[in-house]
């Protein structure tokens, strides 16, 4: 008898089950090799052979003399390039209905299902315990070269082809187009998008108001504020809009740079909160009567930056530069600022503001907005520390945005300056911080592009912006989708925090890639292709799982569906 050595692996495939006879394939074309003492990671897809049987995929190495492979669909013959230890060519195989589990395969899940045996004999052959159809998506993960029938459990994740299309924007800055098709619209310089009752709200920051698209009719219009747009090429000063109009019509209100929106609830009729930046405060637009919505502030004071008022009011306390909200959907009438300046995170709960996460040390003078034209230090240092300890103890770097994971056990920090996407345990008493994404560089380094399909700590990622987790109900719960901003990409981190992937962009700035109907073959929109440019904002349409991203430097926003 031949030695057998026994490969266990825990897979997900975007696959469906053959519950149809197994098939006999006397040849396996092409041919595929195991190898013995490497880690095989791969990805790529199950094909249909002209055999009627499916293809392995073979096992391509990533560099010389590298451990790690990518498994691929390659012509035949495929080159054979050994690694240590032992090389077994798989030359025939069986495949047989995987009737044996109870756990059902759902090609849009996300979960982790039971372990897979493949065993690989000498003399060669294969034995899969799976099926699928053409061409879906997968990423397996496996390790050899273990003691001789010891099962190896290793994780994978769902790997599926994502569609780009381009939902609202010409492409042009400015502003143009209320009360027509949101595609034919201009937008400038928007940054976050949220979703409620059937419209996509935008914060077109540099025109200084709030749009929203009926997501029905696709025609956009303007929601709150006077739409005074900024036409220079970075959006810089002098800054658009100004402050004004509360207690009043929100479209009559003034507002200046609005960065972040968040809804307080995920039902119709909530109530729309706005990062008024440039203004220094938080604004609440009060749906309960929607053909008039009124606008005031909630958090902060108009046109005063700081770093005071923890403990009383959210309305006498000072924010320095606020970019973006979230709402605790368990807690009521709790909700997050990202306080930018100040590096760090404040909640606001039933009207008082407290410390949450990130240490401001040796803070400006209150009312310091702005170093360059006032005669004052800079705002708090941005830093990196305080991992595995609390969130409140901890240091940020230019915090950018926060995303609950599905089930709000956790909170997930955008640390833009620190390359890093941070997850703070709200389970914890203490609310223990720790990186879940990047190696991490200082505000003064560059980041960069590394790590796709493997651990997500170790990736490299290039200042994170903005992220998002899909709401309950949709697949992929409890993944985080990471806005990675100066990559070009769109970066998927698995439920169990080990694996990270793009999803869309190729990493090259521009624009291009987008679904074309009338043509689809010549113009499919495969996401991964796609050029984006320098994205900002990234949130789920909770009525379908369509992830929307603003292509912030093309003044688009487009949408990534399965």
């Amino acid at each position: 008898m031949g030695k057998r050595i026994q490969v266990s692996a825990l897979l997900l495939c975007a696959c469906f089950v053959s519950f149809g006879f197994a098939q006999d394939i006397s040849r396996l074309d092409p041919p595929s090799i195991i190898r013995g003492d490497a880690n095989l990671i791969g990805n790529g897809f199950f094909n249909l052979s002209i055999y009627g049987g499916y293809f392995f995929p073979q096992c391509v190495p990533v560099s010389p003399g590298s451990t790690q492979c990518i498994l691929t669909d390659v012509t035949y013959p495929p080159p054979i390039v050994r690694f240590a230890g032992t090389q077994v060519t798989v030359t025939s195989r069986q495949l047989f209905p995987r009737a044996d589990t109870t756990a059902p395969l759902d090609p849009k899940s996300g979960n982790l299902y039971e372990a897979e045996v493949i065993t690989v004999a000498v003399p060669p052959s294969l034995i899969a315990r799976t099926g699928s159809a053409p061409n879906p998506g997968y990423l397996v993960q496996v390790q050899t070269g273990v003691a001789l029938g010891s099962p190896v459990f290793a994780p994978s994740y769902l790997m599926v082809d994502w569609r780009i299309d381009a939902v609202v924007g010409t492409g042009d800055q400015g502003y143009l187009g209320d009360g027509g098709l949101a595609s034919a619209a201009h937008i400038n310089f928007p940054v976050s998008i949220a979703f409620n009752n059937n419209y996509l709200y935008i914060a077109d920051t540099c025109n200084s108001c709030i749009r929203r698209v009926n997501l029905t009719t696709k025609i956009i219009e303007r929601f709150a504020g006077q739409c005074t747009p900024n036409m220079t090429v970075s959006c810089g000063d002098p800054l658009p809009g100004g402050y004004g109009g509360d207690g009043g019509p929100a479209l009559l209100a003034q507002l200046k740079n609005p960065y972040g929106i968040a809804f307080d609830s995920p039902n119709p009729g909530a109530n729309l909160y706005i990062a008024d930046t440039s203004n220094q405060i938080i604004r609440k637009v009060d749906m309960s009567n929607p053909s008039n919505p009124i606008i005031t502030t909630v958090a902060g004071v108009p046109l005063v930056c700081g770093n005071n008022g923890d403990g009383g009011a959210a309305t006498s306390a000072h924010l320095q530069t606020p970019v973006a909200i979230v709402f605790d959907n368990l807690t009521p009438q709790s909700y997050y600022i990202v306080d930018n300046g100040n590096q760090r995170i404040r909640k606001v709960t039933n009207g008082t503001i407290n410390a949450f996460a990130g240490l401001c040390l040796n803070p400006p003078p209150e009312g310091c907005c702005d170093p360059k034209i006032q005669s004052c230090q800079p705002p708090c240092a941005p830093a990196y520390a305080g991992d595995n300890g609390p969130a409140a103890q901890a240091r940020l770097s230019v915090p950018a945005h926060l995303a609950f994971s599905t089930d709000a056990t956790s909170l997930y920090v955008a640390d833009y300056g620190n390359k890093r996407v941070r997850r703070i345990e709200m389970t914890s008493p203490q609310f223990i911080i720790s990186t879940v994404a990047g190696v991490g560089t200082s505000i003064t380094e560059p980041g960069g592009y590394f790590g796709d399909f493997g651990s997500a700590s170790e990736a490299w990622l290039n200042w994170p912006i903005s992220l998002a987790s899909p709401p309950s109900g949709l697949p992929f719960a409890n993944n985080i989708f990471v806005s990675d901003r100066h990559n070009m990409r769109i970066r998927q981190i698995d439920a169990g925090l080990k694996a990270s992937k793009s999803i869309a962009g190729s990493g090259i700035g521009g624009f291009g890639g987008d679904y074309n109907p009338v043509n689809p073959s010549a113009f499919p929109g495969l996401a991964t292709n796609a050029q984006l440019f320098q994205q900002t904002g990234i949130a789920f349409d909770p009525a379908n799982g369509e992830l929307y991203i603003i292509d912030n430097h093309n003044h688009k926003i487009r949408k990534i569906s399965r």
